[in-house]
């Protein structure tokens, strides 16, 4: 297993935030913590731009994907605040 850790910001210039990884067969868990906002948005996309899954809500947010090895983005989006995406998933 891998564990990556992103941290950011959005605001009015940078409304989204995308991360890119590669993962190996089975199970990635993204958790997005922030602070400042009422809610917060995250997807997941292939490298092709085909959508997996996605999850709003409060901090703390989790998002449980069964993914194929390849590589796939993040999307962090819905509000002006910092925030920390943290994903563990089978090593790439």
């Amino acid at each position: 297993m891998q564990t990556q850790t992103f941290s950011g910001s959005l605001n009015a210039k940078n409304s989204t935030r995308t991360f890119s990884v590669t993962v190996g067969a089975g199970t990635a868990t993204a958790q997005l913590a922030f602070s400042k906002c009422a809610t917060l948005s995250v997807g997941l996309n292939t490298s092709g731009g085909a959508a997996v899954g996605n999850a709003t809500g409060p901090s703390v947010v989790s998002l449980v994907s069964s993914l194929s090895p390849g590589s796939y983005t993040y999307t962090v989006s819905g509000g002006r605040c910092s925030f920390t995406l943290t994903v563990t998933s089978p090593d790439g």
